[in-house]
């Protein structure tokens, strides 16, 4: 249902998105959300909300791993709409390059924060011998040093999604203008 991603974007992400990005597409800069900002700002904002989000899937781990869950299938839900729409105008296998070059490393960390998440509510669901408390600490141990480990790779991600990601979409314009 192609209103779905439209209704999806205006609710969840940000009112006037999805028709913003068709417009985009439509003007020959499909990829031109990455030249919004210098690159070095563009790496900070991103870099920290790709942390936070991370951060965040672990903590909801603490909702029995309930929270973790929700925040992965809407992140999942948001990419896949996001996606749809460069498939349905056409520039699907472009988004791909450009979009992925970052996202591989980007979403792979998300999920990897998500299995952290489901480590800690594990230790509260399943806490074995241990007691509930003392199998919580643990988990959450583990949790929180699997989100560290993962800081470096969204360091990593935002390089490439501020500067590679930001070459390669005025590539695109300038190939879709001539």
């Amino acid at each position: 249902d192609p209103s779905y991603a439209r209704e999806y974007f205006d609710a969840k992400v940000q009112p006037g998105y999805y028709d913003k990005t068709i417009e985009m597409i439509q003007r020959g800069d499909p990829f031109g959300v990455y030249r919004d900002d210098n690159p070095f700002s563009m790496f900070v904002r991103i870099a920290y909300n790709n942390i936070k989000v991370a951060f965040l899937t672990v903590l909801y781990g603490i909702t029995f791993g309930i929270g973790t869950f929700t925040l992965m299938w809407q992140n999942g839900f948001m990419l896949g709409c996001f996606q749809y729409i460069f498939f349905s105008q056409g520039l699907g296998w472009q988004s791909v390059l450009v979009i992925w070059i970052h996202g591989t490393i980007e979403i792979s960390s998300i999920v990897i924060a998500g299995c952290a998440g489901f480590v800690m509510g594990k230790s509260l669901l399943f806490p074995g011998t241990y007691s509930r408390r003392q199998s919580f600490l643990l988990g959450s141990k583990d949790a929180v040093k699997i989100a560290l480990a993962l800081i470096p790779f969204f360091f990593i991600a935002a390089f490439f999604e501020s500067y590679v990601t930001h070459l390669m979409s005025d590539t695109f314009a300038k190939n879709s203008t001539d």
